[in-house]
């Protein structure tokens, strides 16, 4: 009997071995990825909210089933970009090819944005066309990029503060409609569902503000993967035939749905 008890015990521990062993080899295949942006919800927001963006959820969903962990980081734009470029972060979200020519792209885009200019509801001034921008204070934020022709105008009349105001930081835009109601611009230019959003995320009413026109130019968004890293053409992969995935499953319209979004294919 003592024979026998001690052979299962032997049996037990060795198990137990096995068993932690294989768990450790899961959390070393574990990799944490770091995707960041500054806020722009629906897009993507707040980390800490149960709805952080609709991209964040659709990336997370994807990765972690491959094995990854997704670390979503608020921060700058511009430094956003730039993390991603050198490397020291995974990706970005929201990103068209225009605003990271030299990135890694999914072949599947994650959504499609459009800018129109915004003023308030007093405001007499409509947009017609880039001509019709030489009576105004543009507001935007650094590095964004709205597409070909109004990037054009930025970057021509960027040094000019009497034309062209660019904010930049974790709250820029919020910085942006704040200049537009102390009359610091005239108007602003950003994706519609972005800045309503964001009216109400700093309650305010709708109705102060207005949208008049933009000129319909829609670029599809990524999340961008950085060149100086090894497994971003993978990641990139996964996302794409992971978001082809959910599609067929209906598993993105139900994200989609949570933030009053439509497919955008």
């Amino acid at each position: 009997m003592q024979f026998k008890a001690t052979s299962l015990t032997l049996s037990i521990l060795l198990f137990l071995q096995l068993f932690v062993g294989q768990i450790s080899i899961l959390r070393a295949e574990t990799q944490t990825i770091i995707l960041a942006a500054d806020s722009w919800y629906p897009f993507n927001g707040d980390p800490k909210s149960e709805q952080p963006g609709y991209i964040v959820e659709i990336a997370t969903k994807i990765l972690s089933k491959n094995g990854y962990k997704v670390d979503y980081q608020v921060m700058p734009w511009a430094r956003s970009i730039a993390e991603m470029m050198s490397g020291r972060i995974d990706g970005i979200i929201g990103a068209t090819k225009e605003e990271a020519k030299k990135a890694i792209f999914p072949s599947e885009s994650l959504g499609i944005a459009s800018n129109s200019f915004f003023v308030t509801s007093e405001s007499n001034w409509q947009f017609s066309d880039l001509t019709s921008l030489s009576s105004v204070v543009l507001g935007g934020i650094t590095d964004y990029s709205y597409g070909s022709e109004i990037k054009a105008y930025i970057t021509k009349n960027q040094n000019n503060s009497k034309l062209v105001q660019l904010s930049n930081g974790d709250s820029a835009l919020e910085q942006n409609i704040k200049k537009l109601m102390a009359k610091r611009i005239d108007t602003l230019v950003e994706t519609p569902e972005v800045f309503w959003s964001q009216i109400k995320e700093m309650g305010l009413s709708v109705k102060d503000f207005k949208s008049v026109g933009g000129t319909g130019e829609k670029e599809p968004l990524y999340i961008a993967f950085s060149p100086k890293k090894e497994n971003s053409n993978k990641l990139a992969e996964l996302l794409s035939s992971g978001t082809v995935e959910l599609r067929k499953s209906g598993e993105l319209n139900h994200i989609l749905a949570r933030y009053g979004i439509e497919d955008w294919k």
